[in-house]
């Protein structure tokens, strides 16, 4: 019986993702094992998953870490039902039942294809986020950024609490508080970046959005795994502490300054640094002090 069995995927969906058996036979915690340990997702409802874009779903799993090659490849199995298997705009939870004799990856493929309405995609950067190298609180408020779900001043108008006269960046009061405009494009927010860049010695390029930034950002390799984790962390140190001082300066009133807020970066990073599992043999105020030397001691 239940292997002529299907879910049509409602809009608000009370199906959770990975404890209920609604893709294939068993729920995805057994047979995607190796993914559901790493899920940062594990007890989230199928409408929790994702978000539409107009008609179009759009998938947005995240992961405690990075993926190794073989959770890739069950990632690359798991997206290809998901792609074929979504929430359905305007329609409720329902149990389908299907013609065929028993299941086959094969037959859920084709008769999903006969239950979609609309289309599915990934959204695989913002799944990204979850390294472990920063608080979590810090890795959720970029996990939002690269949503963009973060309640700047753009997305409160949006959505009707603030007038859109209010609608100004509070750090230069020239353009709409959008995501893109606090964490990169407002001028004191590039000095910010083009400072912690320098001190690591990183090349920088102004990118159209901050989503952009972070995937060029994040693409960059070394060969020493704690320079790497200064790389990634230096990311989420600046576009945390941004995002803190814009709220400290709205809710507070606190004045920005520029040095202040740089040196505050640098002993954000160097103090999650002290979490890390790798070895590091100098001490918080030798590495804050020799900030700058970052690259030669970790090369």
């Amino acid at each position: 019986f239940f292997s002529n069995v299907r879910w049509q995927i409602g809009e608000v969906s009370s199906i959770k993702f990975c404890m209920d058996s609604w893709l294939v036979t068993e729920p995805l915690k057994t047979a995607f094992r190796c993914l559901f340990v790493i899920s940062a997702q594990k007890k989230e409802v199928i409408s929790n998953m994702g978000w539409f874009e107009g008609n179009v779903w759009r998938w947005a799993l995240s992961w405690q870490r990075e993926l190794v090659t073989e959770e890739i490849t069950q990632l690359n199995l798991l997206q290809g039902l998901l792609q074929h298997h979504h929430p359905v705009k305007a329609a409720r939870d329902r149990i389908i039942w299907s013609n065929s004799r028993g299941f086959t990856v094969k037959s859920l493929l084709t008769e999903a294809d006969k239950l979609s309405n609309g289309e599915a995609v990934f959204d695989s950067l913002v799944g990204t986020v979850w390294k472990k190298i920063a608080p979590p609180k810090v890795e959720f408020m970029l996990w939002l950024a690269l949503l963009g779900k973060l309640n700047t001043r753009d997305m409160l108008v949006k959505k009707g609490i603030l007038d859109q006269q209010a609608n100004l960046c509070i750090f230069c009061s020239e353009q709409p508080e959008t995501i893109d405009h606090l964490l990169l494009q407002c001028h004191l927010s590039w000095q910010v970046w083009c400072n912690v860049a320098q001190g690591l010695r990183i090349q920088i390029e102004r990118q159209m959005t901050f989503r952009q930034f972070y995937d060029v950002w994040m693409s960059q390799q070394y060969s020493h795994s704690l320079r790497k984790k200064f790389h990634i962390a230096a990311f989420f140190a600046v576009s945390w502490s941004l995002w803190t001082a814009r709220n400290k300066k709205n809710f507070e009133q606190q004045e920005v300054h520029l040095d202040t807020l740089c040196h505050l970066i640098r002993w954000r990073i160097i103090w999650w640094s002290k979490a890390w599992k790798e070895y590091n043999p100098y001490s918080t105020e030798e590495l804050v002090r020799n900030f700058d030397s970052i690259p030669i001691l970790f090369s």
